[in-house]
């Protein structure tokens, strides 16, 4: 995983990276509490957020995909509460969410789907 020293994602290798992670936080308005950047380009960068739903707090996984050529790139950005995540979810991502109840069935059919495939179940 890739850092600065104040736990900040490392965006300087790649300006799209920069916007990822600005566009991750206002998107899905919450704070990030985990990371995983991959240190070869896989076009997916990977994040646990925490936010306020219903008055409670919850983790989320979401994954930021990057796609595009170096004209035209896009992002799009998926939570583990509306489904379409890969199920090849980095392990730390995986323990920044245990202990956090999922906010419904869908993220928690994902979540047990991830960690079995993860070897965690």
């Amino acid at each position: 995983m890739a850092a600065t020293s104040d736990g900040e994602p490392s965006t300087n290798r790649d300006p799209i990276l920069t916007a990822s992670v600005e566009f991750l936080i206002t998107r899905h308005g919450g704070k990030p509490v985990a990371r995983s950047i991959p240190e070869t380009p896989d076009n997916r960068l990977w994040f646990v957020i925490e936010r306020t739903e219903d008055g409670l707090p919850t983790r989320l996984a979401v994954q930021v995909n990057i796609e595009g050529n170096a004209h035209a790139k896009s992002v799009k950005c998926l939570e583990d509460a509306l489904d379409g995540l890969d199920e090849d979810c980095p392990e730390e991502i995986l323990q920044a969410l245990e202990g956090w109840e999922p906010p419904n069935e869908t993220s928690a059919r994902w979540r047990r789907r991830a960690r079995a495939r993860a070897g965690l179940e």
